[in-house]
């Protein structure tokens, strides 16, 4: 009890000291008061309405932007609290699902939880338009890289079990959805184009389908995991379809064939890449 007054005090202390900060061409006072409404220290209560107001301003103009994330920044690197952190993290996602131009500038985190540099990897989620084969794996290999960081999210213990895990979490479960969804339509694209490149490109492509594979196995236990626990986005999602293991292996025959070998059938297992998708 005596650490909610303490909590709401600090929360309270901070919205005064901003409503007697000035407004200048480096500081909002509306939207600071509204950035810490957002990531008050209560962590039994989320305030949607203010986070759809951060929203709405984004929308709007991509001018906001700027003042919205020096706010998060100073809230972020100035707490203590796990409940503040989460609900920052939150809402910085919040704000790159904005489909923004000015957001998709975002290189980097506005704030350092680790005091080291993490980067967004821009242009991660984004494949070029106009890429190479070797970029295009890379991308994949990039891709899954963030797929395992995010299926290591798990709350520990059920005692930490409330709304506000519970909302990180679906943020967590759509997160990975789109980049599963995003490895296996790219799988696709380059499954048809594998057969024409060398041998050392096939090999990479090769290790990234048997590594989709036993990610496919890992997110389905992941989901299962997030459906026990209470996960309202995990009993919502979309059926996982695992990659054929004869997939694999036709693309491993192909890999050690000649050279000179033919190119395979379109109506082969492997070019049916509708398989892949989520």
């Amino acid at each position: 009890m005596l650490k909610r007054v303490s909590d709401a005090l600090k929360d309270a202390g901070s919205l005064v000291i901003v409503n007697l900060t000035p407004r200048s061409t480096y500081r909002n006072p509306e939207i600071e008061a509204v950035v810490i409404k957002v990531t008050s220290h209560n962590n039994s209560h989320i305030d949607y309405r203010s986070a759809q107001r951060i929203f709405a301003w984004i929308h709007v103009s991509g001018h906001y932007v700027g003042p919205v994330l020096s706010a998060l920044s100073t809230r972020m690197e100035r707490t203590h609290s796990w409940t503040v952190a989460l609900k920052g993290l939150m809402l910085l996602h919040g704000i790159m699902s904005c489909k923004s131009p000015t957001v998709q500038k975002i290189g980097h985190l506005p704030f350092d939880l680790s005091r080291t540099e993490r980067s967004l990897r821009k242009g991660i989620k984004e494949n070029p338009k106009k890429s190479s084969m070797m970029q295009d794996l890379v991308w994949l290999e990039n891709l899954q890289g963030l797929l395992d960081m995010l299926l290591e999210i798990k709350p520990q213990r059920e005692k930490m079990m409330n709304v506000l895990v519970l909302e990180a979490m679906d943020c967590i479960v759509i997160e990975i959805f789109d980049i599963y969804s995003r490895i296996c339509n790219g799988i696709a694209a380059v499954l048809v184009r594998v057969y024409s490149i060398g041998k050392p490109k096939a090999r990479m492509a090769f290790s990234i389908l048997q590594k989709a594979a036993v990610q496919a196995n890992h997110l389905s236990l992941y989901i299962h995991f997030c459906r026990d626990f209470g996960v309202a986005k995990a009993s919502e999602s979309p059926k996982i379809v695992h990659i054929n293991e004869h997939d694999i292996r036709a693309l491993d025959q192909v890999i050690n064939r000649d050279s000179g070998q033919r190119k395979p059938r379109e109506d082969n297992n492997i070019m049916k890449t509708d398989s892949l998708r989520v």
